[in-house]
């Protein structure tokens, strides 16, 4: 357990309000000032779907996620580019000598830098700026798409063209320890789409998952103002939570890429802390919102951040510590555990029952 000294600083450190996450805010203007070099453009003509990589400092794994999209199987009627955005704005560095040796005769790749680094979220706002497609497909620079991605997306944005957001369920590995398959949820599994709503992580939490392999309409996205770089790491969630307030939101029960965790900031110590944080005041706004403060009580809070506390040591790290008056309250259960387990599940089934009736 930390000192409480150490508990004030990343008490501080974290604090932020989620609700403005669910507000529309211009987070573009915030790096306007700060362009982007074209180092190397690519074709011009109509391009239907961007594939988005933000990079920083991951040439090797870069590699990877690159050959992952020059292998797609070829897609029929929508036209695809692959546009890298370099947040490292170090010319001549190993990203940009990769991509003019490797890739340079790569006709519908483009690459650009940013003249200033701008941060995690504020690089995966300028691939939307730069964006030709009027759908984005975004990937880390360690992901990599199965070879059917963009068949499988071509196809379902062929027939649905005013889905917001589609989420494709992905395979994470670790490079270190054991891989797993992040499942969908059971209920959803008998489906080939699902609808997602906000009140859903109350109940659920992050079942999202990471964005790998996730469809956007770029339109949404700019009229939305973009991903919130206040609210790392979890920006992307809340970012999917507020849109599907207001745009059709599909989950798709379908396994087409795949997040690697180990090389980058998803088991840093300092982000898993800013991951506990976020999960709990995410829940408390939707409670609140929902209206559902006298059912949904502070126990029901304390038990679903300590499930979270359990699932991050038992699938991410075993050694992670965390002072739970970093949150302002003791968390404790008094004989709760089974009460809320059914409570989940009642919703779990509503939402089962709901879903068979959706169509995208």
């Amino acid at each position: 357990m930390r000192s409480s000294a150490a508990s004030d600083v990343y008490k501080r450190q974290f604090m932020y309000d989620v609700d403005q996450g669910f507000k529309v805010i211009n987070h573009f203007a915030r790096n306007s000032d700060i362009p982007a070099i074209a180092v190397k453009e690519g074709i011009n003509d109509n391009i239907d779907i961007t594939i988005a990589i933000p990079t920083f400092k991951r040439s090797l794994t870069l590699i990877d996620t690159i050959d992952s999209i020059i292998k797609q199987k070829e897609t029929i009627r929508y036209k695809c580019e692959i546009l890298i955005v370099d947040n490292d704005p170090t010319r001549s560095c190993p990203t940009e000598n990769l991509i003019k040796t490797q890739y340079l005769k790569q006709e519908n790749l483009r690459y650009f830098k940013n003249s200033q680094n701008i941060g995690a979220f504020g690089n995966w706002n300028r691939c939307f700026e730069l964006a030709r497609g009027k759908w984005v497909i975004l990937l880390h620079d360690d992901d990599f798409a199965y070879a059917e991605l963009l068949t499988e997306v071509e196809a379902i944005l062929y027939q649905h063209p005013d889905i917001g957001i589609l989420k494709p369920a992905i395979e994470t590995w670790r490079d270190v320890g054991r891989p797993y398959v992040r499942q969908m949820i059971k209920e959803d599994r008998k489906k080939r789409f699902c609808r997602v709503k906000a009140l859903d992580y109350v109940f659920l939490g992050n079942f999202l998952g990471a964005p790998t392999g996730c469809v956007f309409n770029r339109e949404m996205v700019i009229s939305l103002g973009g991903f919130n770089p206040d609210l790392y790491p979890n920006a992307d969630t809340i970012f999917t939570l507020f849109a599907s307030m207001h745009y059709k939101v599909f989950l798709y029960n379908k396994t087409l890429c795949v997040q690697r965790l180990g090389i980058n900031d998803t088991l840093k110590e300092k982000t898993l802390f800013q991951f506990m944080y976020c999960r709990y005041t995410t829940i408390s706004y939707l409670i609140k919102k929902y209206h559902l403060e006298f059912f949904l009580r502070q126990q029901y809070k304390n038990y679903v951040i300590t499930g979270f506390y359990a699932d991050i040591k038992r699938w991410w790290c075993p050694d992670f510590t965390y002072d739970f008056s970093i949150l302002g309250h003791d968390v404790y259960i008094q004989n709760k555990g089974l009460f809320y387990k059914y409570v989940i599940k009642a919703y779990l089934v509503m939402r089962m029952v709901k879903n068979r009736f959706v169509k995208l």
